[in-house]
């Protein structure tokens, strides 16, 4: 009965080790095989007739493994042991689990920490994702489904100040993409890739909120501006301008222009309205580009600048 260790050579140029076997009572435990340089390559240590361990060893990459059946099952850990200096990995160990053969999930560390998991189905994401910073707090939270983003996709920046929300669909962004943080506050809605519906945006520290209206990723018409409690609406549509004020959410002026007809309402002092009605001249449109202006801004598939709406207010009025 074999029992200690059984050497296997091969001599071309020289004699050198190739295997080792080790056998305890005719049972084989372990078995090492060495590479053409007599360097230490595989190690496979035998648990029973159906499983073992392997370790695999590489220039600077250490691999170990778990076999059942001769399927991987259990983690497979990958060790990249390069100097610090050269190491432009964020993580320094890899760790796939396995089931029957199966790749379900891979982990990433660095230094022993955390920082990334995900689940796989098939070899893609599929199932939750997950990433650390390196102090362990979350930086990023997602579900996957065939590889692609589904459901709200959560960001938190570094001075974990500034948090950032996706709702996701598909890999598309189909819902709100939400900024939250300690100056502002921010949603835009999107449906199927393309902002739809009214952009809401609020700077804490001075009080003042916007809100734009989309349709299919064009500018629809409407631009609210609030500041304290003041409330201005800009409305645009085609040769149709209103120009709205409120304070305590009551009217106390508008301006509407369509084509050269002008009305005016103000409230007086009393509390009552008080209406102006102007004919203007073709020339005050056409030194200005006013129209001109109105369908420029109308058109702008982006957030329109405040101070062109409120510049085309104070020149026009």
């Amino acid at each position: 009965v074999l029992d200690g260790d059984y050497r296997v050579f091969y001599n071309k140029s020289q004699l050198s080790i190739k295997k080792l076997k080790r056998y305890l009572d005719g049972d084989l435990v372990k078995e090492i095989i060495y590479n053409e340089n007599g360097i230490q390559e595989i190690v496979k240590k035998i648990s029973d007739d159906n499983s073992y361990n392997l370790v695999y060893l590489k220039g600077k990459t250490k691999i170990k493994a778990r076999f059942v059946n001769d399927l991987l099952d259990g983690n497979m850990e990958i060790f990249y042991l390069q100097d610090e200096k050269y190491n432009i990995c964020r993580y320094n160990k890899l760790v796939k689990c396995f089931k029957n053969g199966e790749l379900y999930q891979i982990k990433k560390y660095n230094n022993n920490n955390l920082i990334e998991v995900f689940d796989l189905e098939n070899g893609i994401k599929n199932g939750w994702s997950l990433k650390w910073f390196e102090n362990n707090k979350l930086k990023e939270i997602c579900k996957f489904k065939n590889n692609k983003p589904n459901g709200r996709l959560c960001l938190t920046f570094e001075n974990f100040k500034r948090k950032e929300y996706y709702d996701m669909k598909n890999g598309n962004l189909d819902g709100n993409y939400t900024i939250v943080s300690n100056y502002l506050n921010k949603t835009i809605p999107y449906k199927n890739n393309v902002i739809h519906g009214v952009i809401k945006e609020k700077y804490k520290m001075i009080n003042i909120g916007y809100e734009i209206r989309f349709h299919e990723g064009l500018f629809n018409n409407c631009f609210t501006k609030i500041s304290g409690n003041e409330k201005t609406i800009y409305f645009i549509y085609d040769n149709l301008f209103i120009y709205t004020k409120y304070i305590n959410n009551k009217r106390v002026f508008e301006l509407k222009i369509v084509n050269y007809n002008v009305n005016i309402i103000m409230l007086n002092s009393l509390g009552y309205e008080n209406t102006y009605n102007i004919q203007l001249m073709n020339t005050i449109y056409t030194n200005n580009n006013f129209l001109d202006n109105i369908i420029w801004i109308k058109n702008l598939e982006k957030n329109i600048p405040v101070k062109i709406v409120e510049d085309l207010i104070q020149k026009n009025i």
